[in-house]
């Protein structure tokens, strides 16, 4: 429990506070109300050009050339073959009893030991789409 000259002391150091608050509050800066504005915002064309509209190989060239920047000549870009699996970046872990052999020659990746697949290696694991003709595949059952 409080004393009773500690609660007069509190009571008075609060109000004295609130005084002098009320005393400087003539000293603020009064704040404008907001401004109305004088006219709506223009409101934005967001309809799809005319594609019907075609353009001759003149003005082609001349919208290109202001586009393109004329210090690049071209870009080349190296790409794989559809279907070939992208290598993975992270290394491959020898799985189940060998991971302690691969942990000792790679000791700055032996953490990859305990973790979860990465997700580039993660990608080409159960991607096999379901045979539909497997005898041993479950049927469901129509309820």
């Amino acid at each position: 429990m409080i004393s009773v000259a500690t609660a007069a002391t509190i009571i008075l150091a609060a109000s004295l506070l609130m005084l002098g608050d009320i005393a400087n509050a003539g000293d603020r800066p009064k704040v404008d109300p907001p401004k109305q504005i004088a006219a709506a915002p223009k409101r934005l064309d967001l309809r799809a050009p005319d594609i019907t509209k075609v353009f001759s190989p003149a003005q082609l060239n001349e919208v290109l050339s202001k586009a393109l920047d004329p210090r690049i000549e071209e870009v080349e870009v190296e790409g794989r073959r559809s279907g070939q699996p992208v290598p993975p970046s992270s290394p491959t872990v020898w799985p189940a009893i060998a991971a302690p052999f691969w942990a000792v020659m790679h000791p700055t990746q032996s953490w990859r030991i305990v973790a979860p697949m990465p997700p580039d290696q993660a990608s080409r694991v159960g991607n096999a789409a379901p045979d539909a003709t497997d005898p041993s595949r479950a049927v469901p059952i129509p309820r």
